[in-house]
């Protein structure tokens, strides 16, 4: 297997067609034009056994605001494992990887919205209840502002020093 770091502007079209049949088979209510949701992501984990792309992590870097702090995080995008390669840790070695580059650049959380707490418990996230605000996109036009909590769904992993606070987060942005 080879696992590589893709900046998003440097993937092939040939690339992207291989993302789009790993989605498929992964996601089947995800648009079939493309291989983003709302956003591109910022760079890409790709795995491959031979020539057949297997996995997927995207990564959203960026600042957010959490209560009265600023927090430079890594948002994790569509996690996805071909399910012939599944429960082989394909996923966990992704989180792993990404984990040890946050550490390294100084990146304060790792965020992702997922109904899937236990696996991601087992890597260090935890659940959180904030109110978010965000930016709500559909189909590459913006509708608007969104202001809720997202329930039982937004999950965090502090890399650095810094604290989680229960205070409002601003993604200045969309969420991933």
């Amino acid at each position: 297997m080879i696992t590589k770091r893709i900046e998003e502007f440097q993937i092939s079209t040939a690339t992207h067609q291989q993302i789009q049949i790993l989605f498929a088979s992964c996601f089947p209510e995800y648009p079939k034009d493309r291989t983003y949701f709302k956003q591109v992501p910022t760079f890409r984990y790709l795995v491959w056994e031979s020539e057949q792309l297997i996995g997927h992590l995207g990564v959203d870097h960026r600042m957010i605001r959490v209560g009265n702090q600023s927090v430079s995080i890594m948002g994790i995008v569509d996690l996805c494992i071909d399910p012939a390669f599944q429960s082989k840790k394909i996923a966990s070695n992704l989180i792993q990887k990404l984990n040890e580059l946050a550490q390294q650049h100084q990146i304060d959380f790792l965020v992702l919205v997922t109904a899937d707490h236990n696996y991601y418990r087992k890597h260090g996230f935890q659940l959180v209840q904030n109110i978010c605000r965000w930016l709500i996109i559909n189909n590459h036009q913006m509708l608007g502002i969104g202001h809720r909590r997202i329930e039982e769904s937004l999950m965090v992993k502090a890399i650095g020093d810094k604290k989680w606070n229960d205070g409002m987060i601003d993604f200045l942005g969309h969420i991933f």
